[in-house]
Protein backbone atom coordinates (compact mmCIF):
# COMPACT_ATOMS: atom_id res chain seq x y z
CA UNK A 1 0.00 0.00 0.00
CA UNK A 2 3.08 2.48 0.77
CA UNK A 3 4.58 1.76 -2.50
CA UNK A 4 1.83 2.78 -4.52
CA UNK A 5 0.81 5.56 -2.53
CA UNK A 6 4.29 6.81 -3.09
CA UNK A 7 4.25 5.98 -6.81
CA UNK A 8 0.81 8.20 -7.20
CA UNK A 9 2.23 10.91 -5.19
CA UNK A 10 5.39 10.79 -7.46
CA UNK A 11 3.62 10.56 -10.52
CA UNK A 12 1.36 13.87 -9.26
CA UNK A 13 4.43 15.51 -8.55
CA UNK A 14 6.00 15.42 -12.21
CA UNK A 15 2.57 15.70 -14.05
CA UNK A 16 2.44 19.16 -11.91
CA UNK A 17 5.98 20.27 -12.39
CA UNK A 18 5.76 19.36 -16.25
CA UNK A 19 2.62 21.40 -16.19
CA UNK A 20 4.36 24.20 -14.32
CA UNK A 21 7.19 23.88 -16.72
CA UNK A 22 5.39 24.07 -20.11
CA UNK A 23 3.56 27.33 -18.37
CA UNK A 24 7.11 28.87 -17.79
CA UNK A 25 7.93 28.22 -20.82
CA UNK A 26 5.13 29.56 -22.78
CA UNK A 27 5.52 32.73 -20.30
CA UNK A 28 9.07 33.12 -21.38
CA UNK A 29 9.15 32.89 -25.23
CA UNK A 30 5.70 35.26 -24.78
CA UNK A 31 7.80 38.08 -22.51
CA UNK A 32 11.02 36.98 -24.85
CA UNK A 33 8.93 38.37 -28.17
CA UNK A 34 7.38 41.31 -26.64
CA UNK A 35 10.56 42.76 -25.32
CA UNK A 36 12.35 41.81 -28.59
CA UNK A 37 10.20 43.61 -30.57
CA UNK A 38 10.35 46.17 -28.77
CA UNK A 39 13.92 46.88 -29.29
CA UNK A 40 14.59 44.81 -32.90
CA UNK A 41 11.06 46.34 -34.45
CA UNK A 42 12.46 50.27 -33.97
CA UNK A 43 15.81 49.31 -35.89
CA UNK A 44 14.36 48.57 -39.26
CA UNK A 45 12.66 51.86 -39.09
CA UNK A 46 15.31 54.14 -38.28
CA UNK A 47 17.41 52.14 -40.46
CA UNK A 48 15.02 53.21 -43.29
CA UNK A 49 14.83 56.74 -41.98
CA UNK A 50 19.30 57.19 -42.26
CA UNK A 51 18.47 55.59 -45.62
CA UNK A 52 16.29 58.27 -46.45
CA UNK A 53 18.64 61.12 -44.78
CA UNK A 54 21.41 59.57 -47.19
CA UNK A 55 19.27 59.99 -50.25
CA UNK A 56 18.61 63.43 -49.66
CA UNK A 57 15.21 62.71 -48.42
CA UNK A 58 15.33 65.05 -45.30
CA UNK A 59 11.71 65.88 -45.17
CA UNK A 60 11.20 62.01 -44.00
CA UNK A 61 10.62 61.47 -40.21
CA UNK A 62 10.41 58.57 -38.62
CA UNK A 63 7.62 57.23 -36.39
CA UNK A 64 8.07 54.88 -33.58
CA UNK A 65 5.04 53.29 -31.31
CA UNK A 66 4.87 55.51 -27.81
CA UNK A 67 6.92 52.96 -25.94
CA UNK A 68 9.59 51.84 -28.07
CA UNK A 69 13.19 52.02 -26.56
CA UNK A 70 14.95 54.02 -28.77
CA UNK A 71 12.25 56.93 -29.18
CA UNK A 72 14.92 59.36 -28.20
CA UNK A 73 17.15 58.33 -30.68
CA UNK A 74 14.16 58.57 -33.10
CA UNK A 75 13.42 61.86 -32.26
CA UNK A 76 17.34 63.15 -32.27
CA UNK A 77 17.26 61.61 -35.82
CA UNK A 78 13.97 63.81 -36.75
CA UNK A 79 15.26 66.82 -35.11
CA UNK A 80 18.51 66.70 -37.43
CA UNK A 81 16.60 65.78 -40.53
CA UNK A 82 14.75 68.89 -40.04
CA UNK A 83 18.13 70.72 -39.41
CA UNK A 84 19.39 69.34 -42.63
CA UNK A 85 16.48 70.25 -44.41
CA UNK A 86 16.38 74.19 -42.98
CA UNK A 87 20.29 74.29 -44.34
CA UNK A 88 19.45 72.70 -48.11
CA UNK A 89 16.24 75.28 -48.41
CA UNK A 90 18.51 78.29 -46.95
CA UNK A 91 21.19 77.25 -49.79
CA UNK A 92 18.74 76.69 -52.61
CA UNK A 93 16.45 79.59 -52.07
Amino acid sequence: YLRAAVRLQTSNFIEAASMLLVGYILLMVAVTTIYTHRIIGPTVALKRHIKALKDGLYSHRVQLRKHDELKDMAADLNELAEILEQYRNSNTG
